[in-house]
């Protein structure tokens, strides 16, 4: 049985916290545990990726709204399917998939209610027409997924379920047509949305990852071997760069379309050793 993820705990704010508060909060968290700052940590990657999928709940008020009226459970705790919620969630492996499911689901039982509200449907040989109806959907992607292309399972509230396949190099912000498949042989729009990457930024065709140097690296450059969404590259990093300064590779952004930023972060030593503390005593009469 899937396990109850209560999002309001993971980012420590109320559930009356105001959307500020949760940005705020998130920040916090995502800086805290980030990868970067807890390397082969499996629990800060654990935590980071929680975190992540709270605020992506949270931030968005229809997902935040739909994630309230589940009620509230326990951290942690088995998570009963509420009545009301008659669907196939078969296949979820954690909560979070979970809830997409059941999102998706009353997204399509939105769009169908309010069809038979306000469709004025017209009458010939005394029967009843249904007027076709467009649908639309977001649709979430790994990185990796979105790179490489994949199948996804697509499941629509009124009995349709088939499988979509996203095309390598799909760009967040993509919208799909499927034709028929919405509501009454309308058609169904996906959005593509790009999840948060550990290790990676998307900024429409560029890409930017962080790379960590030494203090005598900085001062002294180096060469660093980067990896990339196209692939290894062996960057130059000039001596006396400044911490926080990028470093353009161009031409391998994405899908080799736009560049590849690298922003150099300089790790300062927690801890020195007496010849260490020394030589560092002895550069300090010369600034």
């Amino acid at each position: 049985m899937v396990k109850y993820d209560d999002y309001y705990e993971i980012l420590g704010v109320k559930r009356t916290a105001s959307q500020d508060e949760i940005k705020k909060a998130y920040r916090k968290l995502a800086r805290e545990h980030h990868p970067d700052r807890n390397p082969n940590n499996k629990s800060a990657e654990e935590k980071f990726k929680k975190i992540n999928q709270a605020y992506e709940i949270l931030s968005d008020p229809a997902k935040r709204t739909q994630y309230d009226n589940l009620g509230r459970y326990s951290h942690g705790s088995d998570f009963n399917m509420p009545h009301g919620f008659d669907f196939n969630t078969q296949g979820a492996s954690n909560f979070n998939e979970l809830f997409n499911m059941i999102f998706q689901n009353n997204i399509s039982s939105f769009f169908e209610q309010d069809i038979n509200r306000s469709s004025q449907p017209f009458i010939r040989n005394n029967r009843r027409q249904q007027i076709a109806e467009d649908i639309n959907l977001e649709l979430n992607l790994s990185l990796e997924e979105a790179i490489q292309g994949c199948k996804k399972k697509i499941s629509i509230n009124y009995g349709e379920s088939f499988e979509v396949q996203i095309p390598p190099w799909t760009k967040d912000g993509t919208q799909l047509r499927l034709v028929g498949k919405g509501r009454n042989s309308g058609n169904l729009y996906l959005k593509i949305k790009i999840l948060p990457h550990i290790k990676y930024k998307i900024n429409g065709e560029d890409i930017e990852s962080k790379e960590y140097i030494s203090i005598t690296e900085a001062v002294f450059g180096t060469e660093k071997e980067i990896e990339t969404l196209n692939g290894k590259v062996v960057l130059k990093i000039p001596a006396a760069i400044q911490a926080d300064q990028r470093l353009k590779i161009s031409g391998f952004g994405w899908n080799k379309k736009g560049d590849h930023f690298v922003r150099i972060f300089v790790r300062i030593p927690k801890e020195l050793k007496d010849k260490q503390k020394k030589l560092f005593e002895e550069l300090k009469k010369y600034e």
